[in-house]
């Protein structure tokens, strides 16, 4: 392991891949872009189990795929290629090194993290409002925990900040600690950055604890 807590030696990477990375790949593909997005990076190292940085495996869940498939229709994809991608999205992780198949984390999980559980709050204190009921980060989470991911790819960084994470640097890495799981959270850019080079450039000298 690297300072960062990463697989070294050709050793398998384990990947989970926010909804908003699939979603964005899609879109700069239907506007016909031709530039090399993070993206992209991402994506194909998905497809392919392969990266400069060493094997990788895709962790994914059912969950997330279902709730993927909606966005893709809201978003005005047919029906039937929505479907056909999600479809493709859970071939390319059983494909992958260890030939994991879509995790089943039914409602988050049977022990699902903080970040997917509404919080016990007193609903007669007019000082308190409760937050929004989207957890829709705090399942992609438990899929990460869950299939044992190194990385979690995101565009929505501060959306998986939390008192469990640990910010190592700002804006771009922090790690979600839960024993004995750890979970790197990282901007897709440095996720792309470090599949297409090998290295992970630390900015900060702060070590995971």
């Amino acid at each position: 392991m690297d300072e960062w807590g990463l697989p070294g030696g050709g050793q398998v990477i384990s990947l989970c891949v926010d909804l908003n990375v699939w979603v964005r790949y899609l879109l700069g593909s239907r506007r016909g872009n031709t530039r090399q997005t993070a993206a992209d990076t991402i994506v194909e190292a998905a497809r392919s189990g392969r990266s400069a940085a060493g094997p990788v495996q895709l962790v994914v869940s059912h969950t997330m795929l279902s709730r993927l498939e909606d966005v893709l229709i809201r978003l005005a994809f047919p029906s039937g290629d929505a479907s056909a991608f999600c479809s493709l999205i859970g071939a390319f992780a059983r494909r992958g090194p260890y030939g994991v198949a879509p995790h089943l984390v039914p409602g988050g999980g049977t022990s699902p993290t903080a970040e997917s559980s509404m919080p016990i709050y007193n609903p007669y204190d007019p000082s308190i409002v409760p937050p929004r009921g989207d957890d829709e980060d705090g399942r992609v989470l438990d899929t990460a925990v869950a299939g044992r991911a190194h990385i979690l790819a995101t565009y929505n960084f501060g959306d998986f900040t939390s008192p469990n994470t640990v910010i190592l640097e700002p804006g771009h890495v922090q790690v979600f600690q839960a024993a004995p799981v750890s979970v790197l959270i990282m901007h897709a850019d440095r996720v792309a950055d470090y599949l297409r080079t090998g290295h992970l450039s630390a900015t900060s000298l702060r070590q995971i604890p």
